[in-house]
């Protein structure tokens, strides 16, 4: 262990002395541009973007987490409720479908030694026909249900958008930025989400979902 010396201290400025002031200069300096920089990051993140300081502080900015508006209001609940319905019939129809033309090819290939080669060419070209048929079909509704999720979805973010006007004019929001893992951090008291869920299902509890092709 080192220990200070005893031999008297020099009246001439000392370098070092000078050296380490500038250095906690340098520091301090550092140490402010380090606690600004997640600042910086999470006004960038948030896509706010202002030449000056005093309208970035002006702004009244409020976060809403839309998959949770989603998942969690009563009439996101409805519409998901609803197209998983559609969609396990959707499969336990396809289930049978598959099934079915199994058995077919199976009934096919007995029969391979048993026909002729232009009756079995016959029998297999209208096999492959069916097999395509049943593929349009299910393709065919596969579109009807994507249509019908985007319809209710739309009714969903018409009533999601007047909700949002009216509490931007209610609490003089300027931003409604959309919560996402990138946000660096947000008050809390920022987050309007929950009051959002609030006056949605106080606006809609339920949205029909259209049967898929009709």
């Amino acid at each position: 262990m080192r220990f200070p010396s005893s031999r008297p201290t020099s009246t001439k400025p000392n370098c070092s002395v000078s050296a380490l002031e500038r250095l906690s200069e340098i520091m301090v300096h550092d140490v402010k541009k380090l606690l600004i920089l997640p600042v910086l990051v999470m006004a960038l993140q948030m896509d706010v973007v202002s030449n000056r300081s005093e309208a970035q502080a002006a702004q009244n900015i409020a976060v809403l987490d839309l998959v949770a508006i989603r998942l969690r209001s009563l009439a996101g609940k409805s519409i998901t409720g609803q197209l998983s319905a559609y969609r396990r019939a959707f499969q336990k129809e396809a289930e049978r479908q598959q099934k079915r033309l199994k058995a077919a090819q199976n009934e096919l290939r007995l029969q391979r030694s048993l026909l002729s080669p232009e009756a079995m060419q016959e029998r297999q070209r209208k096999f492959n026909e069916e097999v395509a048929a049943v593929q349009r079909q299910f393709q065919a509704r596969k579109k009807a249900l994507n249509k019908s999720r985007v319809e209710a979805l739309k009714v969903f973010e018409k009533i999601l958008t007047e909700v949002l006007k009216k509490l931007r004019a209610d609490r003089k929001i300027d931003v409604i930025i959309k919560k996402r893992p990138s946000i660096i951090f947000a008050d809390p008291t920022v987050d309007i989400t929950s009051e959002v869920l609030k006056r949605i299902n106080a606006r809609l509890k339920k949205i029909a979902v259209k049967t898929p092709g009709k």
